[in-house]
């Protein structure tokens, strides 16, 4: 019998702790994703190229570019100081996330709600021991899974490979705080990527729609807070509505900063660089609570609804 012709009650007796039931929830929710042919040799194929790019990254910013030497040679050598190459290639990709994420977040967050809205399963969820901030906890969490092998795998794979890699001089400890000062603009654009497209997610009941709405919206966001700060005022601070500015600004805040040469180093956006340190952390939370928000009072107004 269809779940929406069954009468599912809603569970009224003890309630245990959650954990379990959150792991339920997220692992049976990314199995379902990967058991889809297509979308798991896309995930793949994102997730492999990704860290191909990184590879390439990090490999060139360590290999001798101009006379026999290498970036941070040149940036030494012109009274920089040693420079942990890392640094350098952890600013190149976070200068270059936004697709990648964007796309993983489409096909992979943003239908995971809506898929459950549209089978009517969400009733048979709350037949059981389980509250609706398991549901959501748990959803999170595989959203999260997703993002962060986009966007959280390859800064850790460059890090392993910058150990054996970056200069004698720059200490282990060192290139462990670039590593902590980069994972942390990322893991929160991560939360706040997870975060809005599972909100989006709990407001259709249709996959594509959800990922459409998603694209969509950051697309919007970014030509927006350009068009507002380029032909109606010239303050920065409107770059922040665009989340992935945000999180560069963040990284721009707390990585080495870079000097302009003219030498193959991907430079952060100028609209990132302009964007207050707390402006951008407000952006980032913003983003997630509008999407937690969203998406607590939609299962919430299930729960009791339907």
């Amino acid at each position: 019998m269809p779940v929406d012709q069954a009468s599912f009650r809603p569970y009224q007796g003890v309630r245990h702790p959650g954990r379990g039931a959150i792991r339920a929830i997220a692992g049976t929710t990314i199995r379902r994703v990967m058991r889809r042919t297509w979308l798991r040799l896309m995930f793949v194929v994102i997730v492999l190229l990704n860290l191909v790019t990184t590879s390439i990254m990090s490999y060139f910013t360590n290999q001798e570019i101009a006379g026999g030497q290498t970036f941070g040679e040149i940036l030494e050598q012109r009274g920089f100081g040693p420079l942990d190459p890392f640094a350098i290639s952890m600013r190149g990709f976070i200068a270059q996330i936004n697709l990648f994420s964007l796309v993983v977040a489409a096909l992979t967050a943003a239908p995971l709600i809506a898929e459950d809205r549209r089978a009517r399963a969400l009733p048979l969820y709350f037949s059981r021991p389980i509250t609706h901030v398991h549901y959501v906890l748990g959803k999170l969490a595989a959203a999260i899974f997703f993002l962060g092998a986009v966007l959280l795998v390859p800064p850790i794979a460059m890090f392993l490979y910058e150990i054996g890699n970056s200069p004698a001089e720059i200490e282990f400890g060192d290139r462990l705080g670039v590593l902590a000062d980069g994972l942390i603009p990322l893991g929160a654009l991560t939360l706040a990527l997870a975060s809005i497209s599972l909100g989006i997610s709990s407001l259709v009941e249709r996959s594509n729609i959800a990922s459409l709405a998603l694209f969509g919206l950051l697309l919007f966001a970014t030509v927006f807070s350009n068009a507002t700060v380029e032909l109606i005022t010239e303050d920065p601070r409107w770059y922040a509505l665009d989340p992935f500015y945000s999180a560069q600004a963040v990284a721009h805040h707390l990585l080495p900063e870079i000097p302009k040469l003219d030498l193959p180093a991907r430079a952060l956006p100028r609209q990132a660089l302009q964007i207050p340190l707390s402006v951008a952390w407000s952006s980032l939370a913003g983003w997630t609570a509008l999407g937690v928000g969203l998406l607590v009072w939609r299962v919430r107004r299930v729960e009791v609804v339907e």
